[in-house]
């Protein structure tokens, strides 16, 4: 394969990569007219590319093992749990875990294949802070036309406010892009790009965007000091959120009209973690609560049930109760799925990736840090959001051949 056409192969499939994140639906008066299935389509585009890699050129040792390895990995892991389900109990049909474990390791699979034969870090950064520029922009001109037509495009009508929404899910799906688009154009010292992201933050009404555009500029500060100072930040910004509500902080922010509901809803939902759901209010930190004690009834609190269990297992235990999910972010998914242990890798690969990205001054870590984030606490778009922080355990987590061998070209896009 020549240059030119590893090139093109990068290019079409960073942009595939990228694209499916940021355009997923049209929604017109609140309600999507249109779901573009850019989730099947990344995955049968990527895996087509990847053959026709194979057929241009086989790839190099270092790729080939990091893509057995991984894949072969949690392939083996989850055929565990599918031989332990005489043992441990399951709500509904073993066929219906296969096909939830199936259809997101098909999505991994995916990543793990973008990552391994056509990451590019340039490209990447490049393509994503395009197309959130252009995503912003044109959330930010649909609420314009709002205001002057009342013609509701593009936009979010929940909890009584008009927000801007673009091609997302939801307001809150903007969160990482939000955050990424606001660093890379103030390190490129773009202040257009700048202003799109702190009007999106601003419009949207949203207190997880808020609070995700807020903790990473904290998190690549810390990160570009090492990777220790990070977790001696998170520990710093724990101990000075008790301190700040023992001094009464939160009643504050709670009768405090001029911060507006956004902040309202953040303190609600600060109040309902620290009382133990007693008061407030906030279903993402239910959901894994019950996740918790579901886990634990089955003696299950250790190893999970499987990769994306938590799908059919709660359209069960919630039948006819309106609702059926409760892995709200990928944190609790990872819970759910291999208990404890599961946790526990995780922060281990995660760290490991931001240790790598410190030492080699990787731009990816103003795309990593946000979506990192923003997964601990939201599951909107679910793993086409995840994605992203896999990609980068991947590159940078997993072994050490690729992470110090793959091309980190981000300079020529940052400078």
């Amino acid at each position: 394969m020549n240059q030119l056409d590893k090139v093109k192969l990068s290019t079409l499939a960073t942009t595939v990569f990228v694209s499916s994140f940021f355009f997923l639906q049209i929604s017109i008066g609140g309600d999507p007219l249109i779901r573009i299935p850019l989730y099947q389509a990344e995955l049968m585009l990527n895996l087509g590319l990847a053959a026709l890699a194979f057929h241009m050129q086989s790839p190099s040792v270092a790729q080939t093992r990091r893509l057995v390895g991984i894949l072969g990995t949690i392939a083996v892991t989850q055929l565990g749990y599918f031989l332990m389900v005489n043992v441990y109990p399951i709500a509904g049909s073993l066929t219906e875990y296969v096909i939830a474990a199936v259809r997101v390791y098909g999505y991994i699979v995916s990543v793990t294949v973008y990552a391994c034969l056509f990451y590019d870090e340039d490209l990447l950064l490049k393509t994503f802070y395009q197309l959130g520029r252009l995503c912003l922009g044109v959330g930010l001109a649909a609420l314009l036309v709002y205001k002057m037509t009342g013609l509701p495009f593009l936009l979010d009508l929940s909890y009584g406010n008009i927000r801007p929404q673009a091609f997302f899910t939801e307001p809150s799906a903007a969160a990482p892009a939000v955050a990424s688009v606001g660093l890379v154009a103030w390190k490129k010292s773009d202040w257009m790009g700048l202003a799109l992201a702190v009007a999106f933050a601003t419009t949207s009404n949203s207190a997880t965007v808020l609070l995700v555009f807020i903790l990473s500029i904290f998190g690549v500060y810390l990160v570009r000091r090492g990777p220790w100072a990070v977790w001696g930040g998170v520990l710093g910004t724990f101990g000075s959120m008790f301190a700040f509500i023992g001094l009464g902080g939160l009643d504050w922010l709670k009768t405090a009209s001029y911060f507006g509901r956004t902040i309202n809803r953040l303190a609600r939902g600060i109040e309902f973690i620290i009382t133990l759901s007693q008061q407030g209010y906030n279903p993402r930190f239910a959901g894994a609560i019950n996740v918790y004690q579901q886990l634990q009834e089955k003696g299950l609190l250790w190893i999970g049930y499987g990769l994306n269990s938590a799908s059919p297992y709660f359209r069960h235990v919630y039948t006819g109760t309106g609702t059926d999910v409760q892995d709200y972010s990928l944190f609790v998914t990872t819970f759910f799925s291999f208990g404890v242990m599961g946790v526990l890798v995780l922060v281990l690969f995660v760290h490991r990736a931001i240790v790598i990205m410190y030492r080699k001054e990787s731009g990816l870590v103003y795309v990593f840090i946000p979506f990192f984030l923003a997964s601990m606490i939201n599951s909107a778009q679910g793993f086409v959001m995840y994605k992203f922080v896999i990609l980068g355990i991947v590159v940078y987590g997993v072994g050490r051949r690729l992470s110090y061998d793959c091309e980190v070209r981000s300079a020529n896009f940052l400078s």
